[in-house]
């Protein structure tokens, strides 16, 4: 994905956040770290860094003041777009083959590995020891 979004300007942490406002063009700083898995300081400073580049605007929300959101610009949006459009074609070629339902089914999958590992490690797991290898 690095390699697809180098030709664009544009690195992960600001894909993952343009990617998070391709819809609506505008959350809040939390809903794009809880959304992007990443930590609230370390996406604020994601944040300011694309405030510089142009393309998003922070300001406080209305009726919540405390709450500042991230609102895409004219210029995000193209980068977003032009990003996405590269990225559909990683896309392409990794799920070749696969028809709709199992494509449903691998996301339905990866968002349980994601939930598993966003609390923390039970006792039970922390417990087992690793697989050693027999020597066969």
């Amino acid at each position: 994905m690095e390699e697809i979004l180098r030709p664009t300007g544009l690195d992960m942490p600001r894909w993952r956040v343009l990617m998070a406002l391709h819809q609506d063009r505008v959350a809040s700083v939390s809903e794009i770290a809880a959304h992007t898995i990443e930590k609230l300081p370390t996406m604020t400073k994601i944040i300011q860094r694309m405030e510089v580049d142009g393309l998003v605007l922070r300001q406080p929300r209305p009726g919540k003041e405390r709450v500042m959101e991230v609102v895409l610009t004219d210029q995000g949006q193209i980068a977003g777009d032009e990003a996405w459009r590269s990225a559909a074609k990683l896309y392409e070629q990794a799920f070749a083959g696969m028809n709709a339902e199992e494509i449903d089914h691998l996301n339905a999958l990866l968002k349980r590995v994601a939930e598993n590992l966003s609390g923390p490690v039970p006792a039970s797991v922390e417990s087992l020891s690793s697989p050693t290898p027999t020597g066969d």
